[in-house]
């Protein structure tokens, strides 16, 4: 520093020098250059997103990734609202999140953001709120992640885990029931309960092996299947081609877009009013026969893909499967209950088990008129040593304990000969509920095992 000295004239007398050794004050202002500089490279360049708002949600800073990830040059984000690109369904749990970390210091918040090109991302957001020099809060500093990989990823195991909850319960289903329409009502109220689809229906052929007859529904219909012709009928203008085409081709056809899919174009209206967003429909066959349909829509578009479709055509195997043993089992019940009127022999016991009567089929059957085996007990007339004390014991413990027994148990005619009877014992209850009878029913199995056989040819 220079300092003048003048005299009483106001002439310049001498000069003063004062110097200051700012060395360090030097060496600091670099560093600081050189901090600031090198936080500018990695904020510029770093692959997630940072930014700094106000204390209201105002961008004030936006690192350049912002536009690498979302579209948006710096300049154009700068002065707006941070809320304003949030999801609406995802705006007032953002907000609330904000408003938390002002008081916290710090919040951590996922939400769906919204992409120049219109679209959604979703996003995982961590902010640390800064004080001012007042000691109040200044604002906040974020750091982005797209995190939508993760979500999709998140979502597909979702979708898969429904899909397999669906084929365990369906299954379970089918190893229990006998009954066609109960293994359909539950087919697809399980769809709609574990799997979460919108609508799942199954229809059976008609005989003219063109025309489907719906036969059970759950999940959102509201009239929509009455107001389509299911049908592979060329003439038919209004008919579900979908459906048609599963027919002719014997194959699943699926729709992942009902909006754009011509397939669905007759039906997009009321489809999408529906919340419908695809759909996918299997043909359920048997050696190349196809008996019905079975139809699931989903309430999300591209549902279906690969992974999905695997396990769903699974499950439409395993109905097929299903579908065909209970239609043969129908029938042989058919057979066996004309066998059962004309040839089942019929015992009356007391509680003891000596016979107090029987009908003609045991003479047939065993070759015992009634004046032979009323009055004896069965063991005496027919045991034919060849089930082992176990057997027996299981079979009385049940019947006096007032269930019916039911089994297979070889037995020993007049003659010699040995049969297999399927029988069926059941108790009989006075008023009191103490057992005072058992009825006992046989069947020859000869004639079942032969019809069986003929089933399987």
């Amino acid at each position: 520093t220079l300092v003048p000295i003048q005299d009483d004239r106001g002439e310049v007398e001498f000069l003063v020098f004062s110097l200051n050794d700012v060395t360090e004050r030097k060496r600091s202002e670099e560093a600081l250059r050189e901090s600031q500089a090198q936080l500018q490279l990695i904020s510029d360049n770093v692959l997630d997103l940072v930014a700094q708002t106000s204390v209201d949600g105002t961008y004030v800073y936006v690192s350049p990734s912002y536009e690498t990830v979302l579209g948006y040059p710096p300049q154009r984000l700068m002065g707006t609202s941070a809320f304003a690109f949030v999801h609406p369904e995802d705006l007032e749990r953002v907000q609330a999140a904000f408003a938390e970390a002002m008081q916290q210091g710090a919040g951590r918040v996922a939400f769906r953001y919204r992409h120049a090109d219109g679209r959604y991302v979703w996003v995982d957001t961590l902010g640390k709120v800064f004080i001012d020099e007042a000691g109040a809060p200044g604002g906040a500093v974020l750091s982005t992640r797209d995190i939508t990989l993760q979500k999709e990823h998140e979502k597909h195991i979702t979708r898969l885990n429904r899909v397999y909850a669906v084929l365990s319960g369906i299954n379970t289903t089918i190893v229990r029931t006998r009954d066609r329409q109960e293994l359909f009502d539950e087919a697809c109220r399980i769809a709609v309960e574990l799997g979460k689809f919108r609508l799942a229906w199954i229809g059976l052929i008609d005989a003219n092996g063109l025309d489907v007859t719906p036969v059970a529904r759950a999940g959102v219909d509201e009239g929509y299947l009455d107001n389509i012709q299911l049908t592979a009928r060329d003439d038919a203008p209004d008919r579900c081609e979908m459906v048609a085409r599963a027919l002719r081709e014997k194959t699943a056809v699926v729709c992942n877009d009902i909006d754009t899919d011509p397939q669905m174009a007759r039906w997009r209206e009321e489809a999408l009013r529906r919340s419908y967003r695809s759909v996918v429909v299997f043909p359920l066959q048997f050696d190349d026969k196809v008996l019905g349909v079975l139809l699931f829509y989903a309430s999300e578009k591209d549902f279906f893909d690969t992974e999905e479709m695997k396990l769903l055509t699974e499950l439409a195997d395993d109905v097929s499967f299903a579908l065909e043993h209970i239609e043969a089992d129908e029938s042989r019940r058919l057979q066996s209950a004309a066998l059962h009127a004309a040839a089942d022999a019929i015992v009356i016991t007391d509680r003891a088990g000596v016979i107090e009567g029987v009908n003609p089929a045991f003479t047939r059957l065993t070759g015992y008129p009634a004046e032979d085996a009323v009055g004896k007990n069965p063991k005496d007339l027919v045991k034919s040593g060849k089930h082992a004390p176990a057997f027996y014991r299981e079979f009385w413990e049940t019947i006096l304990a007032g269930r019916t027994w039911h089994g297979e148990m070889i037995n020993r005619r007049k003659d010699g000969s040995l049969y297999t009877e399927d029988q069926s014992v059941t108790p009989i209850l006075d008023a009191s509920g103490a057992i005072i009878h058992f009825v006992a029913i046989k069947e020859d199995m000869t004639d079942r095992l032969q019809l069986e056989a003929e089933f399987r040819q």
